[in-house]
């Protein structure tokens, strides 16, 4: 037996090296979950690039980490501040909305700021009194391809085709933090024909899904908190199959009436309250959601819960199970917690295997003394069951989790939710906590944590990766899948051609001849590795880009192989080294082996 090497000349000259380090994991100073490292992010405090708030601004309801919007390797992050008034006509209660982008420091601090508003940071989109532009964020990976993460901003009070029925912007970016070109979906834009009825704030939360309908775009879903189906305020969200441009292809509601849900969602529950996307828990191969319903009352007068949705690519629900005062967080929650103000996925915190979740409480009152409605609030890192049950959680509050911070009375912590994956580069996930009426430099001007954590370590990371499609003409998009195994808290790529992202399945555009090397590095508590393939995606047109296949790699002497050029860029001369002596300057040649060995081929072309 002998077998036939086939490296693609130019794909595949040299043999990818993979570089792999074990690091060894931290010293538990904290139970896992618990603060290692605090960063508030205000008016006053943060360094010298913090946002610049004013009165009842209200930074921090919406948080998201967005991708590197400026290119330096670290996530960026969005922080919604929905009281701004900015272009408004009443003053300090105008309430247009604002979001800030806030470049990221690996300790936890901005390098630099943004300011997206009616007034500022390129939006030219209309924004009117009390719209709320900023009370949900959300990322949405690079939807135009241009090399810069894109992101959604919720007007949860905007009034296209009626009162406070809501909108979501969407933000085509530029790298340094400023808007390019938008897109709004509404009740009359961005071709959405969901149903929208007065007050039902479209907008309130966003999750970015995965591509189910396998035209190369991510789809979104949107929350639409008061929607009444099943009763007044019984709350929903939408499933958004995108196109490209920002507008929606088509789309699948969830609600008590709606998408396959089955579930005792009542009046006031105001489910959807957020939603996420929380991974894969139950391993079927399609990410799975949180839906939060602050309003429900199971264990006691709105203690709020967290709904766990097993989810099918059309955008129906599968499967659920909930958590709330009655189970997982038994003893927990008290009556009026509001436990879902707001959620995220976290990755596999504790090292288990299995994804987990943070949940705001805002209302909780750890720190308030004898007063029970103190609603200094507060945040649980949830550890989940692959069923949607919970294992075990850890609280963070002003008495828990070492946050070692009193918070303010009517503070709201937990009010803004995100997993910043490894921010500080100590293998462990992040997470940023919003308070949204903190009183740093003014009333209710807010403020963001951002929370170092204790992590549990897992099994090591393992880097891999699938692209597709690997060949084409410039201005080739290519999406990438990342297939690593493992506990990971952090993705570098390097695309080959300068491009890079932290995003773990990004998509990227080539737009010049030539043959690239792809790299992925993988991060986690047990170490890090990387996949390099070597000349991995191949662009052509006007250059010539060689490449071919065989009809068989292996088999007994002799063996008769039938090579196929498959080279980008019409060439018109070839030349064939079978790597036992033959050669040919046929397009297709086959070629017989006679005697047992390895043997390597060659193609170059010309023309």
């Amino acid at each position: 037996m002998f077998a036939i090497r086939c490296p693609r000349i130019v794909r595949a000259a040299l043999a990818a090296l993979v570089f792999f380090a074990l690091l060894a994991p931290a010293v538990a100073a904290q139970a896992v979950g618990e603060v290692l490292v605090k960063v508030k992010v205000s008016d006053t405090q943060g360094g010298n690039f913090r946002p610049i708030l004013n009165p009842r601004d209200q930074l921090g309801r919406g948080i998201a980490a967005v991708g590197d919007i400026n290119g330096d390797g670290v996530l960026d992050l969005a922080v919604g501040a929905h009281g701004a008034d900015d272009g408004g006509s009443a003053g300090i209660d105008s309430q247009v909305g604002a979001v800030w982008i806030l470049f990221m420091g690996t300790d936890g601090r901005p390098v630099g700021s943004q300011k997206i508003s009616a007034t500022q940071g390129g939006f030219n989109g209309a924004l009117d009194d009390g719209d709320e532009f900023g009370r949900a964020v959300g990322a949405l990976g690079d939807l135009d391809v241009d090399g810069v993460p894109d992101i959604v901003v919720g007007a949860t009070c905007d009034d296209d085709g009626g009162f406070n029925r809501g909108a979501a912007w969407i933000l085509f970016m530029n790298s340094d933090g400023t808007v390019k070109s938008h897109q709004k979906i509404s009740d009359t834009q961005g071709n959405f024909t969901g149903i929208l009825d007065n007050e039902d704030e479209f907008g309130r939360g966003f999750a970015l899904l995965d591509d189910w309908d396998n035209n190369g775009v991510r789809e979104l879903a949107v929350a639409a908190t008061l929607d009444d189906d099943g009763g007044e305020n019984s709350g929903a969200f939408y499933v958004l199959f995108m196109n490209a441009d920002g507008t929606v292809a088509s789309h699948q509601k969830v609600s008590r009436s709606f998408g396959n849900l089955n579930a005792p969602i009542n009046a006031n529950d105001t489910f959807g309250m957020s939603i996420a996307n929380i991974g894969d828990l139950d391993g079927d191969g399609v990410v799975d959601m949180v839906s939060t319903a602050l309003g429900d009352d199971t264990g006691g007068v709105q203690t709020g819960a967290a709904w766990i949705l097993f989810m099918n690519t059309n955008g129906t629900v599968k499967g659920f199970d909930k958590i709330s005062a009655s189970r997982g967080l038994v003893g927990a929650l008290d009556r009026r917690d509001q436990f879902g103000f707001n959620s995220a996925g976290i990755g596999d915190h504790d090292g288990d295997g299995v994804v987990d979740i943070l949940v705001g409480c805002a209302l909780d009152d750890d720190g308030g003394g004898n007063e029970e409605n103190s609603n200094r609030g507060a945040a649980y890192v949830i550890f989940m069951n692959p069923n949607g049950s919970v294992k075990s959680f850890a609280k963070i509050s002003a008495t828990a989790g070492n946050l070692m911070d009193n918070l303010g009375v009517q503070d709201w912590f937990g009010t803004g939710c995100a997993w910043l994956g490894d921010l500080d580069g100590d293998g462990f996930g992040d997470i940023s906590v919003g308070a949204r009426f903190d009183d740093d430099g003014g009333q209710n001007q807010g403020a963001i944590y951002n929370l170092l954590l204790q992590g549990g370590v897992g099994a090591a990371p393992a880097a891999e990766f699938t692209g597709s499609p690997l060949s084409g003409n410039p201005d080739l998009i290519v999406t990438f899948q990342d297939q690593s195994t493992g506990q990971i808290n952090r993705w570098n790529w390097d695309f080959g051609d300068g491009g890079t992202s932290v995003f773990p399945s990004p998509k990227h555009r080539y737009t010049t001849p030539g043959a690239y090397t792809v790299s992925l590095t993988v991060s986690g508590p047990a170490g890090t590795d990387a996949e390099t393939k070597v000349g991995y995606v191949v662009v052509g047109a006007g250059a010539v880009v060689a490449d071919f296949s065989a009809d068989v790699t292996g088999g007994p002497a002799p063996l008769s192989v039938q090579f196929t050029d498959e080279s980008l860029g019409s060439p018109t001369t070839f030349a064939w080294d079978f790597g036992d002596g033959g050669t040919s300057t046929l397009q297709n040649p086959s070629h017989l082996y006679s005697v047992p060995g390895l043997y390597t081929v060659s193609l170059t072309a010309t023309g």
